[in-house]
């Protein structure tokens, strides 16, 4: 279990400011996770870009396309198709991402959501 990388993470477990720096450098779209996982009114989350990993996310969501392409919603092909139906399946927010694989779903104003967070290559949306 003691390896090269061990004084790294010592730091990390040790330090608030070594854990911060490890957490920007290796979790993506860190600051949306944040947003999402601290507030109270995030009930659960639409992810729209396919290559997102949630493991970082505290609440419930759904992914309508799995990171292969797999479809994991009966009737819902696309993203945008899944933000249609957004309310039926009790999402109350949208992460929407600018990816390798994909950028934002979501382009310019749109209604039935309303921008909350916006950082470098992400978004998070509330569900009106």
């Amino acid at each position: 279990m003691i390896g090269k990388g061990w004084p790294t993470g010592v730091k990390d477990v040790f330090s608030e400011r070594y854990a911060e720096q490890a957490q920007k450098a290796n979790i993506p779209f860190l600051q949306s996770f944040k947003f999402l996982n601290s507030s109270p009114e995030v009930k659960k989350v639409l992810i729209l870009d396919r290559s997102v990993t949630p493991v970082y996310l505290d609440k419930d969501y759904i992914k309508p396309l799995g990171q292969w392409g797999e479809l994991t919603l009966p009737g819902v092909s696309t993203p945008l198709e899944a933000l249609k139906a957004a309310h039926e399946l009790g999402v109350s927010h949208v992460l929407d991402v600018n990816s390798e694989v994909a950028s934002f779903q979501i382009v310019g104003s749109r209604a039935g959501v309303t921008l909350v967070l916006e950082a470098r290559n992400q978004r998070v949306y509330r569900i009106d």
